[in-house]
């Protein structure tokens, strides 16, 4: 994804506004390789991205919430980070500090710009720097997140203090990477090591969020400082039709909804809420479909459909953070009936398997959603 595509994806509509754009790399230590020349490079790549370097900064709003963002671009010379994008990052956050906003860096990249030799590697100290004296002040917020590749300096920099660190699915994040390890230490790299998810269970930074999701994890994060900073940072109502909470009020409220949630989970599980059994009778030509509910009046469920009135065989899958595996029984004049219990927990390939046979056995076919 491109950091255009990002700005989009993360910024209102209409509230973007770029910082130094005019800002370009000039060859400062006058590199040259056999095959292009550093400066011929660049002037490649801007023409190929339409961008004059690897980072975008600016300013917009996240559902009306007023932020400095920096996305970098892995399209140009992989989001390497050499001066202007160091000195770009570092003129972001100094603004977020002097406007007193929440500061948002999307990382991309394969580490430090070898092409600038040590005024590169200086860019880690001097955002690291300026982000010491942006987090300095308690009340102000820095969000990093992690898109794949971050590896190099990047990873031993910045990407890594955010106040809350996000990553990406299956993201590839390292500082060195597998081969350079492999030979350094001449031993085996496990595969996945590097993985977003593997780390996570290392404690390396906070939530996995799919991009789809990312702007509104954001925005729950951003509007939940909204009342410990004790200023209006949702433009979409006036200060005075806003109620500031003390931290103590909110975070007991979101204590008590999940009391409740698990309290009806812990029922949900201790009465057998949605398991039961299902009978195909080929002979008799019924199917018989009973459940376990709550205590009360709907205590058992039971349902009795005709065999010929069986249209197919629907099969749901869908995996990721909202994980989907349900089998139907499409019937006429019923719709799609849910033939998988609460206490199954089928792998696909068991799913498939299942609407295979109930396909073969009652002679229709399988559809998907």
């Amino acid at each position: 994804m491109s950091s255009s595509d990002r700005i989009e994806l993360l910024i209102d509509p209409g509230t973007w506004n770029p910082m130094d754009e005019g800002m370009v790399s000039m060859d400062p230590i006058e590199f040259h390789s056999e095959e292009e020349a550093y400066k011929d490079r660049i002037d490649s790549y801007q023409i190929k991205t339409g961008l004059t370097e690897a980072v975008q900064t600016g300013i917009g709003q996240l559902n009306g919430i007023p932020v400095a963002i920096g996305v970098m671009d892995f399209q140009l010379m992989g989001g390497s980070m050499g001066s202007v994008v160091g000195e770009k990052i570092t003129r972001s956050i100094e603004y977020a500090a002097n406007k007193l906003i929440p500061l948002i860096i999307v990382c991309a990249s394969r580490g430090a710009r070898m092409q600038e030799g040590s005024l590169s590697l200086m860019q880690m100290a001097k955002i690291s720097s300026v982000l010491y004296d942006y987090q300095s002040n308690k009340k102000l917020f820095y969000v990093s997140i992690l898109t794949s590749p971050t590896t190099g300096g990047v990873t031993a920099s910045f990407g890594m203090l955010g106040d809350i660190i996000i990553a990406e699915p299956n993201a590839h994040i390292a500082f060195a990477g597998k081969r350079v390890i492999e030979e350094t230490l001449n031993k085996t790299v496990p595969e996945g090591s590097q993985a977003a998810e593997f780390l996570f269970h290392k404690g390396l930074f906070d939530p996995i969020v799919p991009h789809n999701l990312l702007k509104g994890v954001l925005r729950f994060l951003l509007v939940g400082i909204s009342s410990y900073f004790g200023k209006n940072l949702i433009s979409l109502f006036p200060p005075q039709q806003i109620l500031f909470f003390p931290q103590g009020i909110v975070m007991s409220f979101y204590g008590i909804v999940g009391l409740f949630i698990s309290s009806y989970l812990w029922c949900a599980i201790s009465w057998n809420v949605g398991s039961g059994y299902d009978r195909f009778d080929r002979k008799k030509g019924i199917v018989c479909i009973f459940r376990w509910g709550f205590p009360g009046k709907n205590r058992r469920i039971f349902f009795r459909y005709l065999i010929k009135d069986i249209q197919s065989i629907r099969i749901e899958l869908k995996e990721g953070i909202y994980t989907r595996r349900v089998l139907y029984l499409e019937i006429r004049g019923q719709g799609a009936i849910p033939l998988t219990r609460t206490d199954e927990n089928l792998t696909p390939r068991e799913m498939e398997q299942k609407a295979a046979e109930l396909a073969y056995f009652l002679r229709v076919p399988i559809e998907g959603f």
